[in-house]
Parts: structure tokens; sequence; C-alpha cells
């Protein structure tokens, strides 16, 4: 999932957060709130040349697993596609 283009951490990390809940809704047509999520952080280091991978911590276990059962629905054209501002 590419990285968004804001200036503040709290923006990238709130506009990531909106980006794995579209994902969730649309590809893998999983509901989820955002206050199902605990946290949501990028790894590694900041580079422009690479995307860093999203870590996602979710509140219900049953969640985390209805997203890897639905796993499958995704394409890498979709996961790396760059995010439409």
């Amino acid at each position: 999932m590419p990285e968004a283009k804001e200036i503040t951490k709290e923006a990238v990390k709130k506009a990531d957060l909106k980006e794995f809940l579209k994902v969730c809704t649309d590809v893998l047509e999983v509901a989820i709130e955002e206050e199902e999520i605990k946290t949501n952080y990028r790894i590694g280091k900041n580079d422009k040349n690479k995307t860093r991978p999203l870590v996602v911590t979710l509140t219900d276990a049953g969640k985390k697993r209805e997203i890897f059962t639905n796993l499958h629905k995704l394409s890498d054209e979709e996961i790396t596609a760059p995010r439409k501002e």
C-alpha cells in the first residue's frame, strides 16, 4: 500500500488508516470500523524509492481471521497502485 504524501506523521497515519479501511471494505469485503483498529504504523526507514510495510493491530481476532481468509482477493496491482488524491 503506497504511502501518503502528507507532511506530518499524524496526517500520514490517518491517511494510511483510511486507505486500509477502504481496502478492507472494497476489496476484501470485510466490514471493519476505525474503532476496531488498535494501532497502525509503518516499519523501516522512510525512503522515497521504497514503500514501507504497514502494520495494523486489530482489537478483534475474528476480524483478523476474516481479513486473512479474504487475502486471495487482493492482486499486486491493487496493493501497489499509486494513491489517487
